[in-house]
């Protein structure tokens, strides 16, 4: 019988790369608002001087709710049992909900960044897996410069720390856990759903992939649904 091997040094290494994206790109917002705070020094020289945020600014919390399907394989969180063939799981199509949760503040009208928490539950005639994510987001709206009229569309990008697990309904395979790193990624696009006296609420069409990645065990998921947030706006 061939042994499967689960490995996290690959995610490790992706999660270091995120995190430095995550710093490199806040120092380069926080530059963007030091120097317009500044001013401009010579009009001639400085035509193209970021403007004031108008729609993002401040406090920004957000929550979701996903749909979806999810995979899930791995050993018991046990030394002895990690990397043995006889307590090897793996799930067939899991399919179930997740909810998430983010505390954000909108630096500029395209960056936002703040701390995030997903739970998960996903389930098929003969598996059901628990999973849950803490950790940092970033949501960034590329084209509200360059296109405004599609400046709505944002991507985000999340890293942190994950937990997953696996049992089975029936049988006696014994159940998977384990807790190291989360990475998510996806898309939405936000409508204003009303404008108040001090900022809006937009909802948003969200697609999402999500993993969680420890020495015993990887869950991998695929969801789409609806982001409800709130944006302090000038």
């Amino acid at each position: 019988m061939q042994i499967r091997r689960l490995k996290s040094s690959s995610s490790g290494q992706v999660l270091g790369l995120a995190l430095a994206g995550f710093l490199l790109v806040g120092v380069v917002a926080a530059s963007e608002r030091v120097a317009f705070a500044a001013g401009p020094t010579d009009p001639a020289t400085n035509k193209d001087i970021d403007v004031p945020a108008k729609f993002r600014d401040g406090f920004s919390p957000s929550a979701t709710m996903h749909t979806g399907m999810a995979h899930v394989a791995g050993y018991p969180n046990d030394a002895r049992a990690i990397n043995n063939p006889d307590f090897y799981s793996s799930s067939d199509l899991l399919y179930g909900t997740s909810f998430s949760f983010h505390l954000g503040y909108a630096l500029t009208d395209f960056l936002s960044a703040g701390f995030m928490m997903q739970v998960d539950h996903y389930e098929s005639a003969h598996w059901k897996s628990h999973g849950l994510g803490v950790g940092m987001r970033l949501d960034a709206f590329p084209l509200v410069r360059f296109y405004p009229r599609i400046g709505d569309l944002g991507i985000f990008g999340e890293v942190g720390v994950g937990s997953s697990s696996l049992e089975t309904k029936f049988g006696r395979y014994p159940n998977v856990d384990g807790t190291q790193s989360y990475v998510g990624t996806g898309a939405f696009y936000e409508l204003t759903l009303a404008r108040l006296k001090r900022g809006h609420l937009a909802l948003a069409p969200e697609l999402k992939y999500t993993h969680i990645d420890a020495m015993s065990i990887s869950a991998d998921s695929l969801t789409a649904g609806l982001r409800l947030a709130y944006y302090l706006s000038k």
